[in-house]
């Protein structure tokens, strides 16, 4: 059977997928049609497989190459991580009207907004630190166990010192 989808890696990627499931009488799931439905983007199954093996999504590809070094910060969308696996994540403005995100003339997925907010909290392979104001805090906070949180201030607020204009003219 191998011998046969390999003379055939050149066509459309989907359809090799769906052909391949079909011969092994495997049952569609849920998530095996998220992967023909990602399939459908590949010209062909080898670019399918590069980026099933490396992780890499349109967004990363397009940083045109760039090399950050391991102390490097960066900061990005929640769409723009995806694939993408750090030791130490922040997820910072996790309150009411930023996630999920509320703008006036703008309709609302919640479903959608909870996934991009999942999306954001599986990117950290270490640590997690969500910031938010407890008066504030997204709907989407209830859905994290408490048992695997540990909640405290940042820092206390400490307001700046009187600032005195400087003058040429003294």
């Amino acid at each position: 059977m191998a011998g046969r989808y390999k003379a055939r890696l050149e066509e459309e990627t989907h359809i090799l997928i769906e052909d391949f499931l079909g011969d092994l009488k495997i049952v569609s799931t849920p998530a095996l049609d998220r992967l023909i439905h990602m399939a459908v983007l590949h010209r062909n199954m080898s670019s399918f497989l590069s980026e099933l093996t490396l992780g890499e999504e349109g967004d990363v590809q397009r940083s045109g190459g760039k090399q950050y070094t391991p102390d490097a910060v960066t900061l990005m969308t929640l769409h723009g991580s995806k694939g993408l696996e750090f030791p130490v994540v922040f997820l910072c403005g996790v309150k009411r009207g930023c996630i999920p995100l509320e703008a006036p003339g703008r309709s609302t997925d919640p479903e959608e907004e909870r996934r991009l907010f999942y999306v954001g909290m599986t990117r950290a392979k270490e640590q997690l630190i969500l910031l938010t104001q407890r008066e504030e805090e997204s709907v989407f906070l209830a859905d994290v166990p408490p048992a695997v949180c540990r909640f405290g201030k940042t820092a206390n607020y400490r307001p700046l010192p009187k600032a005195k204009q400087l003058s040429f003219f003294d």
